[in-house]
């Protein structure tokens, strides 16, 4: 599949994820539909979303497209991209509020929010166009395991528990 397609396709089913549980209150979708604005719950989306896109991805097309990429170079490639994909977000999305501050309106926010996610979806499925020309180790594979387990675990998680400590406070100041 075409990165821009993949991209698309990763901001359709992330727009989805994003408004699931707000518009039909369905609970079994919390733990993979954000249930607030909080970057924690952002983070968890982009992980899902791409788990799914990718699932939509290995779909067989008429013989064509990534059906022709062996199964286990698809899925390692897209399960690291998943892990990967949160944080290119998190660190595209922060550059508006370091070099210029909280945006000022609505629509410049979620321009910048849907242009970063847009752009993030790009870079994940560059690189794992090239990581599924690779032959990887089995401790790489156990590694990539261990990682998207880890992820989805700790993203579901915090979805119901949060963290003592958030990302940005500093802990000497909790009490």
């Amino acid at each position: 599949m075409k990165t821009y397609i993949k991209a698309l396709l990763f901001l359709g089913v992330f727009s989805v994820l994003h408004f699931g549980y707000e518009l039909t209150g369905w609970e079994f979708l919390i733990p993979i539909c954000g249930i607030n604005e909080s970057a924690l719950q952002h983070l968890k989306l982009t992980f899902w979303s791409y788990i799914i896109s990718s699932a939509l991805e290995r779909i067989p097309s008429k013989g064509k497209g990534s059906d022709s990429v062996p199964k286990a170079e698809f899925w390692y490639s897209r399960f690291l991209s998943a892990v990967i994909v949160p944080w290119l977000i998190f660190i595209l999305w922060y550059f508006l509020p370091a070099i210029y501050g909280r945006a000022k309106s609505l629509p410049v926010d979620l321009s910048w929010s849907l242009l970063t996610t847009f752009t993030a979806a790009l870079f994940a499925a560059q690189i794992e166009q090239e990581i599924q020309k690779l032959t990887l180790s089995k401790d790489t594979r156990l590694l990539i395991i261990f990682l998207v387990v880890a992820s989805g675990f700790l993203f579901v998680f915090f979805t119901f528990q949060l963290p003592w400590v958030d990302l940005f406070i500093n802990p000497a100041t909790i009490p």
